[in-house]
């Protein structure tokens, strides 16, 4: 099941079709890495869920490139245009699927996400959505893995609060090929609930238009002949 760190409140009027959406292109950008994503189960179930979000933008980086060529202007404009970075993505030995790496390697570059005026990253949020195969039980002392998942975190946490994020409770999902298909649907609406509050607890207020000084009337004119 996914672990939920979802601070927010969600109002049950709230749709995603909400004025909350009009007023932001993109507030969320999904950086989707899985290799083989026809063939995925968990990891594209969550996409799936979250794709049709107004102010969503999804990256799935292995169709955008396949022969790992990074585009990495175009990847830096939709972060900057971004309050949110999603990192969506199974876990293969304890990290990251490769390209994902080299998306970071590359699009967090030196003198843009850190070093000198390096602050393009700053104040954004970072939530970290991984899958895995194994069950929540073996990530414990007493299982296969010995460390809970929370001990794999610690490069991809640093990394966000290196470039100055703030690293929001991940929401792994555990068990990826074992789950029913009720409780990973459950699991994606959980993803769904979360981006909808945080775009409802980000949102921007839309500026008012500015009115035009009313002009000063002018005093009545005076008759002809009378005394002032």
């Amino acid at each position: 099941m996914m672990a939920v760190g979802c601070g927010y409140q969600l109002r049950e009027s709230l749709t995603p079709h909400s004025s909350i959406f009009t007023h932001h292109l993109n507030m969320i950008l999904v950086v989707y890495s899985h290799p083989y994503p026809s063939r995925s189960r968990a990891s594209r179930r969550l996409a799936e869920a979250v794709r049709d979000l107004p102010g969503l933008a999804m990256h799935s980086l292995y169709d955008r490139y396949p022969d790992f060529d990074i585009d990495i202007a175009a990847e830096q404009a939709a972060i900057a245009q971004a309050k949110l970075i999603v990192w969506l993505h199974p876990i293969y030995w304890y990290s990251p699927p490769g390209l994902f790496k080299l998306w970071l390697d590359k699009v967090f570059a030196y003198g843009w996400a850190y070093g000198p005026n390096g602050v393009m990253l700053r104040g954004k949020h970072c939530l970290w959505v991984p899958t895995t195969g194994g069950e929540v039980e073996t990530y414990s002392a007493a299982g296969i893995h010995e460390q809970p998942f929370h001990h794999f975190a610690a490069p991809l946490a640093e990394t966000a609060r290196f470039c100055g994020m703030h690293w929001q409770p991940p929401m792994p999902l555990h068990g990826a090929h074992s789950l029913s298909d009720a409780a990973l649907d459950e699991a994606a609406q959980q993803l769904r609930t979360h981006l909808i509050a945080f775009s409802a607890a980000n949102q921007t207020p839309p500026r008012a238009p500015t009115l035009a000084a009313a002009p000063t009337p002018m005093p009545p004119p005076t008759p002809q002949g009378a005394t002032r």
